[in-house]
């Protein structure tokens, strides 16, 4: 007679983890009460982050959302996935967290809100077999399409009504894109801040898709960013509560957070990210609840995390193997804050990378748990300390991590060739995409892709 190890039949009779990871585009954590903000923006994730670990040092990979989610769901920093800028696709090669958990038997479902995350233009939603990127309202002032958080968050509620409530193997992925500039949110939230001030702002200063005839100061705009933040919460809020009228919160594994920040004049850049890589727009929110918490207050670590953190964290909580990558699970850390005595943990000695690409070249950002440190991607380049993060002696002996980064990136040989689908300055492609796609319901046509071909976007 056989017998099977006791362990591997209580592992076989457990129940499989509900996954959720909710993001918010372009969202600042120094304007999330959690962190210490004076204005009750966001009390949804302020009742999520009392059953979690609030992350106070996260960063994003990149200060864009496609190159950010992309290392989102394959633990890669850019120039390891490949999709290194708005307008590529993340390359086939690459497995993502999606198509592991479908492996496991995991119905797998995201919503989006921004015209870069159509998958035919930025194969996001790899391995999903449900990927809701419909866009039904035009963007003020620019060529995109969006879809409001209401609207976002009315379709994932209605697949996950059609898919067990999100119950057992589950994995769902929301984006919001509200909080994106230019900064409208719906009336009753733009006059629930209005206290105005601060310096008036040359028009030149703020971007063409930002300039709004009724914003002059800097408070304006904070005023209206402010209510868009307070908007997409509320949206958050109605589903984390449907969560809990269907019970399914408290089994699940949620993660919070943003693709990256947003600058309000550091470096002398108003109302835009990816210009820079200061902490204005690569340090994030990051909050994980893990399934069956339930904590009286929030707990808060000042480990070093990244966006590349997400896979091999998911993975751990359900079970599977992760596959090599460069991001760690951060389960040890959730498990050591919950213990009495939180035990010591080598993540606050860690330091992880952004990244963006302009002109050609790649200009690189190294974090640590007290300061940012920042160089052009060469090999002759001394990094700067920035004015992001607080200057620490710490940040002395990152200078040469810094450079041993610059140089596995130089030494990396390239696994993927550039995906384009579309250059964002080509405003007019885009529109056409988004007018055809809208008004057809067809992802992308064989003469679309001929155009793309001719212009050398794709080959």
């Amino acid at each position: 007679m056989l017998l099977v190890p006791l362990f591997l039949l209580l592992t076989a009779c457990e129940p499989a983890i509900p996954v959720f990871v909710l993001t918010v585009d372009t969202l600042r954590p120094d304007h999330l009460p959690i962190y210490g903000y004076h204005r009750d923006t966001a009390p949804a994730i302020t009742r999520l982050a009392q059953d979690g670990v609030v992350f106070t040092r996260a960063f994003t990979t990149a200060p864009k959302t496609t190159p950010a989610y992309a290392s989102m769901f394959t633990g890669e920093y850019p120039f390891e996935h490949g999709l290194t800028t708005l307008g590529q696709a993340l390359p086939r090669e690459n497995v993502t967290l999606a198509e592991l958990l479908a492996d496991r038997g995991y119905r797998t479902g995201g919503f989006v809100s921004s015209t870069v995350m159509i998958d035919r233009l930025s194969e996001l939603g790899q391995g999903f077999n449900h990927w809701d990127d419909t866009m039904s309202a035009r963007e003020p002032k620019r060529a995109n399409f969006e879809r409001h958080a209401p609207d976002t968050v009315d379709a994932a509620l209605e697949w996950l009504g059609n898919n067990g409530s999100g119950k057992g193997a589950t994995f769902f992925f929301l984006h919001l894109i509200d909080p994106h500039g230019p900064y409208t949110p719906p009336a009753r939230y733009r006059r629930r801040y209005r206290d105005g001030g601060g310096p008036v702002l040359p028009r030149e200063k703020i971007p063409a898709f930002q300039r709004l005839d009724d914003y002059k100061t800097l408070g304006d705009y904070i005023d209206a960013y402010d209510g868009e933040i307070a908007h997409a919460d509320a949206e958050l809020g109605r589903l984390i509560d449907q969560l809990k009228v269907d019970g399914v919160y408290d089994d699940a594994l949620i993660i919070f957070a943003a693709d990256h920040g947003e600058s309000f004049g550091s470096d002398d850049v108003y109302f835009r990210h990816g210009v820079t890589l200061t902490e204005a727009s690569t340090r994030i929110p990051f909050i994980i609840k893990p399934p069956r918490s339930h904590s009286v207050k929030p707990r808060f670590s000042d480990a070093v995390v990244s966006l590349i953190d997400v896979l091999p964290t998911v993975l751990d909580y359900v079970g599977a193997e992760s596959p090599r990558r460069t991001g760690m699970s951060l389960r040890p850390i959730i498990d050591a804050q919950a213990a009495p005595v939180p035990s010591a943990v080598p993540w606050q000695n860690r330091i992880v990378f952004s990244s963006r690409r302009t002109k050609g070249r790649s200009r690189l950002a190294a974090h640590g748990r007290y300061t940012t440190v920042r160089t052009v991607a060469s090999r002759t380049a001394r990094p700067e300390i920035t004015l992001g993060g607080r200057e620490h002696p710490s940040a002395a002996g990152m200078r040469p991590r810094l450079a041993k980064e610059v140089a596995r990136r130089f030494d990396h040989e390239r696994r993927f060739e550039p995906q384009w689908r579309y250059k964002p300055t080509d405003k007019q492609f885009v529109e056409r995409f988004m007018e055809a796609r809208n008004d057809e319901k067809e992802p992308m046509s064989e003469d679309d892709f001929t155009a793309l071909r001719r212009l050398g976007y794709i080959e």
